[in-house]
């Protein structure tokens, strides 16, 4: 009759099946999962001012959202405010060169952080030139060909942004996101021509 073999033996080899089981389940992690945020860039960073309404949509997923907003940009702060379907102001993001503030007075339409929505909307209006010297986002990277902004983090593609306008401020605008199911469009309209 043979004998059980020790149960010690098995071990070894039950911890490198599982450590084989990580491993493969590490690379298969889903790139956008580990994406930093683009930080936000501070106002000085743009050198003129602007005033714009925003009617923006989102998608993430089966999820949509719609609501507008202002935002206010010149050399010394960023105002975005956030309003309700009546127009009353539901939060605030106020950033200078020195810190960022977020004040709610109410729910806000959607399921992201007004600092990850500012920092969209640098990445659509700002120009390429702020973008790619930026010293805080220097893992990210982009350029523009044939009114299509592409965003690129540590070198691989996660988004484009399609222009349907040749005004910097004006027009449609769509963010699409490469990395996950999350659109946004935007159809903004500058206030204050220079």
């Amino acid at each position: 009759m043979l004998q059980p073999r020790p149960r010690s033996s098995r071990i070894p080899g039950l911890w490198a099946t599982l450590g084989w089981f990580m491993l493969l389940a590490g690379c298969a992690t889903p790139f956008g999962a580990v994406q930093r945020d683009f930080q936000p860039l501070p106002p000085s960073t743009l050198e003129q001012s602007s005033t714009v309404l925003l009617k923006l949509d989102s998608n993430q997923g089966n999820v949509r959202h719609h609501w507008e907003a202002v935002l206010n940009v010149d050399t010394d702060r960023i105002n975005l405010v956030i309003l309700g379907p009546l127009g009353q102001r539901l939060a605030t993001l106020h950033f200078d060169d020195q810190r960022l503030t977020v004040k709610r007075s109410g729910p806000i339409p959607f399921g992201t952080s007004l600092e990850k929505l500012l920092g969209e909307l640098q990445m659509i209006f700002w120009p390429l030139a702020v973008l790619n010297t930026d010293k805080w986002n220097q893992d990210w990277y982009f350029e523009e060909q044939k009114h299509i902004r592409y965003v690129y983090y540590q070198q691989q593609l996660v988004a484009e942004i399609h222009r349907h306008s040749s005004s910097p401020w004006s027009g449609d605008f769509n963010y699409i996101s490469r990395v996950s199911d999350y659109h946004l469009n935007i159809r903004s309209s500058q206030l204050d021509h220079p």
